[in-house]
């Protein structure tokens, strides 16, 4: 994938779309557990806008970057991986998660962002509510937001192997990739098929990449 180049929307309904189905099988198997704790990124009732949709809505108004949408699933894996059986992706906090992760990746990634009152606008909150949700999101991600060029062009080869492999989108190919593509293509797709990361629990988590086992990135101190 070229990442620089590479249509934006069409990239965000291939995000929709795992989160899509990481949430459906979430939703399934959360009757299975009663202690599932309650955060501040969820909602008393499911939002009756779909994940694709409240994303085109966010990036029609605030847009952003292919780069972002990369770093939002790389932030929810390093966050399944920090607080394992604790942060589970599902119907009730997507929307949260969703808005506080893009504020949070467009500030990082890119010196052109919006004020947090006009995010709060598009993502249906009061600013206090949004300005609270960035903090609580950047504390989940123990402030440690730096994404490596190498992390994050597997990120977008993976989930564009997914994409093909589940044959819900025409995606462009990358003439780069067509024939890595086509000698390891069940290979791909076997490490992002969506499986269950803590048997304990059967909850899904984004099965993207491996651990991310990077050096230690470059830590952010919290901004006053």
């Amino acid at each position: 994938m070229n990442i620089a180049e590479f249509p934006i929307s069409t990239l965000l309904s291939m995000v929709a779309s795992l989160l899509e189905s990481v949430i459906d099988a979430n939703d399934r198997l959360v009757s299975s557990r009663s202690g599932d704790s309650v955060t501040v990124f969820h909602s008393r009732a499911v939002p009756n806008i779909k994940v694709k949709a409240y994303l085109s809505r966010i990036l029609k108004y605030t847009p952003f970057n292919n780069e972002v949408l990369l770093c939002i699933l790389v932030y929810f894996d390093r966050i399944a991986q920090i607080r394992p059986g604790t942060f589970i992706v599902n119907s009730y906090n997507i929307h949260r998660l969703l808005i506080a992760s893009v504020v949070v990746a467009s500030k990082f990634t890119s010196d052109v962002f919006y004020p947090n009152s006009r995010y709060a606008k598009v993502g249906g909150l009061p600013l206090l509510e949004l300005n609270k949700l960035e903090m609580e999101f950047l504390f989940l991600c123990d402030f440690e937001l730096h994404v490596r060029l190498e992390a994050m062009q597997e990120y977008g080869d993976n989930l564009l192997a997914h994409s093909r492999s589940q044959q819900q989108l025409e995606v462009p190919v990358d003439p780069v990739n067509r024939k890595r593509s086509r000698t390891s293509s069940s290979e791909e797709h076997t490490i992002i098929t969506i499986k269950n990361s803590h048997s304990s629990y059967h909850h899904v988590h984004l099965p993207l990449t491996p651990p991310y086992t990077t050096t230690s990135p470059r830590a952010i101190k919290r901004r006053r």
